[in-house]
């Protein structure tokens, strides 16, 4: 009786610690993500993330000594570089290209914590379009219109942010698209919006000043007057990105020269993504650590020396913010040429503000996951045998038991009615069930080492 009540409760643990064996644990792994290389400086900078999967659910996790080695293929030049992750598991790192078409990188990336990679694979260089690829800027929308002269405004960057004084230009035409030189810009800001007097149009039609918003809605009337008299008035709302980072730099930057670049949060942030881009690629990128100021955390950083061109200083609370460049995410245009001391034309300084960024695009090359749960298939076939063993061995010993149990009971019947008929006879046997061994012992001893087995196999790989 005490083996028909403890063995269904052994098989149990034996099922349970099977299907455990053979169950997803926790595993570290990294992924690494890249843009095309940028026609700038020759190199991809790759985003290698590391991250924690548990049953399916990825939480980016920092990870200390995170040692990662890029070998360019056709060369075989090794990049290799030990470090932290930030505490979203982020690391940047820039690969020199040898050759501006070299396609394939042998990518490995480890740490001392774990017998094996966390990611490691052969990758090919990401070719495909990228950022704004020449698109212009759309004006900011607008609620009402009055009047014979158009006015549109834009915003540089494409978003005010709140608190720091952003450029943008109005731009006047007529009713069939002519530009209106010399009008004058009348500012009428809703509460919220500080707007400083900005110029009379040039002969293109533009005037320029700066927009400061200190709420995160704001509205702005515009009113363009020519000199015979011709009016146009815009009202309309303006964009603001909420809780985006500023960005202190240049506007304008000499070519093949490094330049300083401040990054300050609005609120509480402990870290910030920054990178460069240009129409072909990602050109730099790093992670910042802000530091706590009275004015906001910040954080400052040297960019790398730039060939002419425009670029956009992106920046974000997010590793891929940039893709999108939603919420907070703000891409801040900047224009490096040989005679930035000099002050840019008319049409120069308004296509500044014509250029935005779109969102920049990435594309995973590895993934380190499927590797590392490679083993997970042996593991759960494995738990599955022993759970099955287990239940089988139980199955048979319950069974025989049954049978026991009912057959001795028979015997005990038969017995005691032998001796009720044979009462009162001379010689009265007594009534009395004798032990005999049979072959179901023998199933049953057999059957019971099975399961102690199978028990004990759940344990050791459960515990390895």
């Amino acid at each position: 009786m005490a083996l028909l009540v403890l063995t269904p409760l052994v098989a149990v643990l034996v099922l349970v610690l099977g299907l455990r064996i053979g169950g997803k644990g926790a595993v570290r792994a990294a992924s690494v993500w890249a843009s095309p290389p940028s026609a700038a400086r020759g190199e991809v900078v790759l985003q290698i993330v590391t991250f924690l999967d548990d049953r399916g659910v990825r939480e980016a996790v920092h990870v200390s000594a995170v040692d990662v080695s890029v070998t360019e293929v056709t060369t075989g030049k090794v990049t290799h570089v030990v470090t932290d992750t930030n505490v979203d598991g982020v690391i940047e790192l820039s690969v020199p290209l040898t050759h501006a078409q070299s396609s394939e990188l042998d990518v490995l990336v480890r740490t001392n914590d774990e017998p094996r990679p966390l990611a490691t694979g052969r990758v090919t260089v990401p070719r495909t379009p990228f950022g704004p690829n020449g698109a212009t800027a759309r004006p900011a929308r607008v609620t009402k219109r009055t009047g014979e002269l158009v006015v549109d405004l834009y915003v540089t960057d494409e978003k005010l942010v709140v608190g720091y004084p952003v450029p943008s230009v109005v731009h006047v035409t007529r009713a069939g698209g002519a530009a209106v030189s010399n009008a004058e810009i009348t500012l009428t800001a809703d509460p919220g919006l500080d707007a400083e007097p900005f110029s009379h149009t040039c002969d293109d039609g533009y005037a320029f000043g700066n927009l400061r918003a200190t709420f995160h809605t704001v509205g702005l009337t515009i009113a363009a007057k020519t000199p015979d008299g011709k009016e146009g008035t815009t009202f309309l709302a303006l964009p603001v990105a909420h809780g985006a980072f500023y960005v202190d730099a240049a506007r304008e930057v000499a070519p093949m020269a490094p330049f300083a670049v401040t990054v300050r949060a609005p609120g509480e942030r402990k870290v910030a993504y920054a990178e460069i881009d240009d129409d072909d690629g990602r050109v730099f990128a790093t992670t910042l650590a802000l530091t706590p100021e009275p004015s906001g955390p910040s954080a400052a950083f040297l960019a790398p020396p730039l060939p002419e061109g425009t670029y956009w200083i992106v920046t974000s609370g997010d590793p891929r913010g940039a893709e999108k460049l939603e919420g907070a995410a703000i891409a801040r245009a900047i224009n490096v040429r040989k005679d930035n001391k000099i002050p840019p034309s008319c049409r120069e300084r308004a296509a500044l503000a014509m250029r935005p960024g779109f969102g920049f695009t990435r594309q995973e090359l590895l993934d380190g996951l499927p590797e590392r749960r490679s083993d997970d298939t042996k593991r759960a076939r494995l738990g599955l045998a022993i759970a099955l063993i287990g239940l089988f061995a139980a199955a048979v010993i319950e069974t025989t038991l049954a049978l026991r149990i009912a057959r001795e009971a028979r015997e005990t019947i038969e017995s005691a009615v032998r001796a009720l008929d044979e009462e009162g006879s001379e010689v009265a046997p007594a009534a009395r069930v004798t032990k005999r061994a049979s072959a179901g012992s023998v199933v049953v001893g057999i059957a019971l080492v099975v399961l102690g087995f199978a028990l004990l196999a759940a344990l050791l790989v459960w515990k390895a």
